[in-house]
């Protein structure tokens, strides 16, 4: 095998780092009704949607736990929603989460998770200082850069200000949104929470 052969095979293996991350709406909101459905306690969920070369394209998210659970009923979950990233066909991209307290800005054992999760998974911080500005839609993104080392990345909502707001509305309006902690306790409840999606396309389209 030649010098060059052996170059050419590792250009082929090798996966570009994201370095940036775009949310939709749709998953902008359940972040933020999921954080705020729960102030004092930690939360966290998965992104799905795809990677685009050096972007994270975030399409919808999947609320996890509301309880800092890990092992077996987070590989399950896990399971859960990569099936339902597939039927959509996207893939998981970003591992979400919400410290407990509104000043911890640690990243705690979201790299441990995301790690676990693949190397084209991004960690979107929900920011309790940062929303603390009405201007700023409060995510941070640490992006993977090998050997359990992380950097930061820039995030992007693909709404308005005012659009970014609107899980507020939802809160207002009595609209619940329905985590997979909940759905293991009653199996009646959509993890999916497809009432969301069918809620913010009625209150974008008017």
């Amino acid at each position: 095998t030649t010098s060059d052969e052996n170059s050419t095979k590792g250009e082929m293996t090798t996966t570009p780092s994201p370095s940036s991350c775009s949310v939709s709406l749709r998953a902008y909101t359940k972040m933020m009704m999921h954080a705020s459905k729960y102030p004092y306690w930690s939360v966290d969920g998965l992104c799905v949607g795809r990677v685009a070369g050096e972007s994270l394209e975030v399409t919808d998210a999947v609320p996890l736990f509301h309880n800092g659970t890990l092992g077996p009923m987070l590989e399950a979950a896990t399971v859960m929603v990569e099936r339902f990233a597939q039927l959509q066909d996207g893939a998981v991209v970003a591992y979400y989460y919400a410290n407990e307290h509104a000043d911890d800005e640690s990243q705690g054992r979201a790299p441990v998770v995301g790690s676990g999760l693949g190397n084209t998974v991004g960690l979107l911080r929900i920011s309790g200082e940062r929303l603390e500005d009405p201007a700023d839609h409060g995510l941070d993104l640490a992006v993977p850069r090998g050997g359990n080392q992380w950097a930061p990345g820039t995030v992007t909502v693909d709404a308005s200000p005012t659009a970014q707001n609107l899980f507020l509305d939802a809160a207002d309006e009595g609209l619940d949104l329905v985590d997979v902690d909940l759905h293991l306790n009653d199996v009646s409840k959509d993890w999916r929470n497809i009432h969301i999606n069918n809620w913010l396309a009625q209150k974008t389209s008017s």
